[in-house]
C-alpha cells in the first residue's frame, strides 16, 4: 500500500498497490457480477383459459386480464409473439 500525507490538513490515505480483478477472471464470473440486461423475451405473460368459443371475460381483481378461450388464445398468442413476448403459461 502507498501512504499519502497531506501536509496542509494532515489526512493520510492509503491506495492498494496492486488491484485486485478477481471478479475478472473468468467469463463465467464476469457474467455473474456484470449490469442486469432485461429483454422482453424475459417478461412472463400469465394466460387464463375457460371453455367455449368466442369468450373474452375481463377478470375483476386483474385489471386488463382476460380468461380467454381456445380462438381468442391463439389470436392473443400471435399478438404476444410479434410483440417479441415468447414467454406465456397458461393457468
Amino acid at each position: 500500500m502507498i501512504l499519502i500525507v497531506n501536509l496542509v490538513c494532515k489526512v493520510y490515505i492509503m491506495y492498494p498497490l496492486r488491484r485486485n480483478r478477481r471478479l475478472r477472471t473468468n467469463e463465467s464470473i464476469r457474467s455473474l457480477v456484470r449490469e442486469t440486461i432485461i429483454t422482453p423475451n424475459d417478461f412472463i405473460v400469465p394466460l387464463f383459459v375457460v371453455e367455449g368459443k368466442g369468450v373474452k371475460e375481463e377478470i375483476a381483481s386483474m385489471p386488463n386480464y382476460f380468461r380467454l378461450s381456445l380462438d381468442n388464445l391463439e389470436k392473443e398468442i400471435k399478438e404476444l409473439w410479434k410483440l417479441g413476448l415468447n414467454r406465456s403459461y397458461f393457468l
